[in-house]
């Protein structure tokens, strides 16, 4: 049953990190079509002095980074329940980004 865990766990590691892409690509899109800016303040600093393909590749480089983490800790309670939750607001994300696009059209 624990192994069982472990491989959930990493296949959520798994779509968290295509979830991860896809919500940079909708950022990107909105950001340069000026559709929306950064809410976070730290990452709107970062997009200012950067641009935003450097929020984007800061972004996609803490995702990973901490997906790297919970993959090597995916036998710990802590972890799994980390990347479930990771996944589930990963896909809230996305639902909003979808949603939002669709009512473009």
């Amino acid at each position: 049953m624990i192994g069982n865990r472990i491989e959930i766990t990493k296949k959520l590691l798994f779509i968290t990190f295509f979830l991860s892409i896809l919500d940079g690509l909708f950022t990107i899109y909105w950001l340069e079509a000026g559709m929306a800016v950064e809410a976070n303040p730290l990452l709107d600093e970062v997009q200012y002095l950067s641009g935003t393909i450097g929020l984007y590749l800061y972004k996609f480089t803490l995702v990973t980074l901490g997906i790297i983490l919970l993959w090597r800790r995916a036998d710990n309670k802590y972890a799994q329940y980390g990347a479930l939750l990771v996944t589930i607001f990963y896909m809230i994300i996305l639902i909003y980004h979808v949603h939002s696009f669709f009512l473009l059209f």
